[in-house]
């Protein structure tokens, strides 16, 4: 199978390199990382522990008249895996299919920790993009996927998947169908065949806006277990706003899913609510909701539970600096549970996340940029399973352009996490990366 598969891919790349060579151009790119960790044990001892990655690629493109081939190919190695990827591609304009698009891809990937569980992909997809000369559109696309692995373990399963999508547009309104199979080896990761149909629609009566989205999903399964049994789920929701100013537009939010199980263990129904407010025209937004997920039958795996969310984010695009920031706030209330084979699913929790990114151009050639996050959860019920922490993230990036050639590129990255009941879970990690590119 794969000699075959290696002899289709080298004819691809044949008859890519008969075509004529006048408007060939491509990039290659060499780059590498290095991350340093600290955490410490029990006993107050320190640890570090140290990794590091190299990687390098190669992209060419060759014009003809309106059509393009694409040629790329990868290699890549790091503590984990060595990695290897090639894709040949296609792009053309054709008065019927539209705007074609085809892709070959292969991956290998050769397991180098202690698993030595080394695995392959390969895969095929099609697609085509047909715009009305009156207005709207309509698209498909196909996709082949085949994987498999040198050692199956339970979730690593050869197998074999297909899918196909069609939509279509017109106006205001645009349907989708889509259609998925994929075939196991074994007998422990049950086959499965999923359809999905989506239907939305984007109006602007005067100074309404609505946009409203309704679908409906099927999964039929070989063979039920308790986490995976045929299913049917609807989904609809309604953005409705209405601009009041011209920097001010209040929206409402809805959001209504039911789910249905063949065996019925997984039956649920979920509500979700809210505000959201727009000011300004360099955007604020800010988004109140609440919810509620309850299951017909509970257990330690299932339980219902309500939440309350507010989130909050600005942008500013001024001159050569670029500044975003947002925040969000979460509220899940859960029937909480003195013990539970499932720590995860036992407890009420608030999250905060505040983060952020500033980018200033200095130049045509020169831009630093800098991303930071914080974060802080709370536990009602707290174990080391359950572990109250806070979460520091912060980067810096250089990027250098020269003559639109040459591009080099680095970034260093600082994490810490910190558990104030449980301080022998702390860890502290800091990341170094960069590449070189230059274009041709």
């Amino acid at each position: 199978m794969k000699t075959g598969i290696v002899n289709l891919f080298l004819c691809l790349l044949f008859l890519a390199a008969c075509e004529p060579l006048a408007a060939l151009d491509g990039t290659v790119s060499l780059g590498g990382g290095y991350d340093s960790s600290f955490r410490k044990e029990i006993d107050g001892s320190e640890i570090r522990e140290e990794s590091g990655y190299a990687q390098g690629s190669l992209s060419l493109t060759l014009l003809q008249g309106e059509s393009q081939w694409g040629l790329y190919a990868d290699m890549s190695r790091d503590d984990f895996y060595d990695e290897k990827e090639g894709r040949l591609s296609y792009t053309g304009t054709h008065s019927f299919w539209g705007n074609f698009y085809g892709a070959l891809n292969y991956i290998d990937r050769d397991d180098i920790t202690e698993t030595d569980n080394n695995s392959s992909t390969l895969s095929l997809y099609l697609s085509s993009v047909h715009y009305r000369p009156n207005g709207g559109y309509w698209s498909g696309d196909l996709t082949f996927e085949q994987t498999g692995y040198s050692r199956e373990e339970t979730g690593l399963s050869d197998y074999t998947g297909f899918a196909g999508n069609i939509a279509a547009g017109l106006g205001d309104i645009y349907l989708s169908l889509r259609g998925e199979r994929r075939d196991y080896k074994g007998e422990v990761t049950p086959d499965y065949t999923g359809a999905d149909l989506m239907a939305s629609g984007y109006f602007y009566p005067g100074l309404w806006v609505i946009n409203s989205t309704a679908s409906i999903s099927h999964r039929t399964y070989a063979f039920s277990t308790e986490e995976m049994d045929d299913y049917n789920r609807g989904d609809l929701s309604l953005r409705l706003g209405y601009k009041t100013a011209p920097s001010f537009t209040p929206f409402l939010l809805g959001d209504l899913s039911l789910y249905r199980e063949d065996l019925g263990l997984g039956d649920y129904l979920q509500w979700e609510g809210g505000i959201e407010l727009n000011f300004f025209e360099n955007p604020l937004t800010l988004i109140i909701k609440t919810g509620n997920k309850s299951f017909e039958r509970e257990s330690e795996s299932r339980l219902s539970y309500s939440y309350y969310m507010a989130e909050g984010s600005w942008s500013v695009w001024a001159g050569p600096w670029t500044f975003y920031v947002g925040n969000n706030w979460e509220l899940q209330k859960i029937e909480d549970l003195a013990s539970t084979t499932y720590p995860e699913a036992k407890n009420s929790n608030f999250i905060n996340n505040l983060y952020g990114e500033v980018s200033r151009s200095l130049g045509r050639a020169l831009t630093i940029s800098s991303d930071f996050s914080y974060e802080w959860k709370q536990y009602f019920i707290e174990d080391e399973m359950n572990a109250d922490y806070t979460q520091y993230d912060l980067s810096l990036g250089l990027r250098y352009n020269l003559f639109f050639k040459y591009i080099f590129s680095l970034e260093g990255a600082y994490t810490s996490i910190q558990y104030p009941s449980f301080s022998e879970n702390d860890n502290r990690k800091w990341t170094v990366t960069t590449s070189m590119e230059y274009s041709f």
